[in-house]
């Protein structure tokens, strides 16, 4: 096979899993659905959106055209934090303006997806959710402490970028965070400047 066909033959597999996991290229929306991230072995989740899926998404649309919106609907109870801040950080990357939208649940690492965009809607449907950064170590005793305090830095920073994508402080988003759940409205996330509309 040559290097041109197997070049088309991985932009097909592309396209289908784009496809399959809820790309509209034609209306320029990405869905995210189900858990965010990849699923191991043991995992019988059905759904799942990964940062491939995404850049794979934006770079078409981008190439097609640099500066139309693009639309990513959310309805997720979450999932990796690494892969959420991946996502995150390829949309902040796009030239284009992102529209995210929030309907069904919007939990946990997706709730920093939705408040990532540049302008954030909420549907009065929708549940949101926050709670604390949540972890199982095993190992050394002194590599399980590394462990505990690189968890304590990263709850703080992911309050800082809450506090980034809103009017709340670091503090305010601790607060919340070091609750076991924690649900605002769809009028409180608006309040909080977590979002811009509810739909």
């Amino acid at each position: 096979m040559t290097k041109k066909n197997k070049d088309v033959e991985l932009l097909k597999l592309n396209l289908e899993h784009a496809i399959d996991h809820g790309v509209d290229f034609e209306n320029r929306i990405i869905r995210i659905t189900g858990a965010i991230g990849s699923p191991s072995p043991l995992d019988t989740e059905d759904s799942y959106f990964d940062f491939n899926t995404l850049d794979f998404a934006l770079t078409r649309m981008e190439k097609e055209d640099p500066i139309k919106r693009i639309t990513i609907r959310i309805n997720s109870f979450g999932g990796e934090c690494y892969e959420a801040l991946a996502i995150i950080g390829r949309m902040k990357a796009s030239p284009c303006e992102i529209v995210t939208e929030g309907f069904g649940a919007i939990m946990s690492a997706a709730t920093l997806i939705l408040m990532a965009g540049d302008i954030r809607k909420l549907s009065k449907y929708c549940i949101s959710m926050f709670h604390e950064i949540g972890y199982g170590v095993a190992g050394q005793h002194e590599s399980i402490k590394e462990q505990v305090l690189q968890s304590e830095k990263e709850l703080k920073l992911w309050a800082s970028y809450y506090e980034s994508f809103s009017n709340k402080s670091v503090r305010f988003w601790l607060s919340k965070m070091k609750k076991k759940e924690y649900y605002p409205t769809p009028k409180q996330m608006l309040e909080f400047g977590a979002i811009d509309e509810i739909i």
